[in-house]
């Protein structure tokens, strides 16, 4: 985790340094920093052509959520949102985060991350796999 989060410190701009941006809030979060995690996903919300990458400000919602440990009420609709985007890595990080949340809780997720699992080996998505292991993280 510390080298992913390392990587993410390179000079970038435009969608690339959102996206690292996006990255690195996460990686806060995991790693238990989550006031660092609150102020890099709101920098990216107010960053400068964030509003122009609808999924990117869609992700800093869900690392913000998790973060600040917000209500189901209040996260699910950021989850549905989800859904239907044809990035999915948004839709498989909105599941990891809700895991995060929810483990943050004391909630048991491992149904959570079975689906996690099984949603990232459809589509062969690696780090997600990984991430469905929460001794990963």
């Amino acid at each position: 985790m510390e080298a992913a989060l390392l990587a993410t410190e390179d000079a970038r701009i435009g969608y690339g340094a959102a996206a690292s941006r996006a990255e690195r809030a996460r990686l806060f979060l995991v790693q238990g920093h989550k006031q660092a995690a609150i102020d890099t996903a709101m920098s990216l919300m107010t960053a400068r052509g964030c509003a122009e990458w609808r999924e990117l400000h869609q992700f800093a919602q869900l690392v913000l959520g998790a973060a600040r440990q917000v209500p189901d009420a209040a996260y699910e609709p950021l989850l549905g949102a989800t859904r239907n985007s044809r990035w999915v890595h948004l839709y498989l990080g909105a599941l990891h985060l809700d895991a995060v949340r929810r483990k943050a809780r004391g909630e048991n997720v491992t149904p959570l991350l079975r689906r996690l699992k099984d949603r990232a080996q459809d589509v062969g998505h690696n780090m997600y796999l990984l991430l469905a292991n929460p001794s990963r993280w």
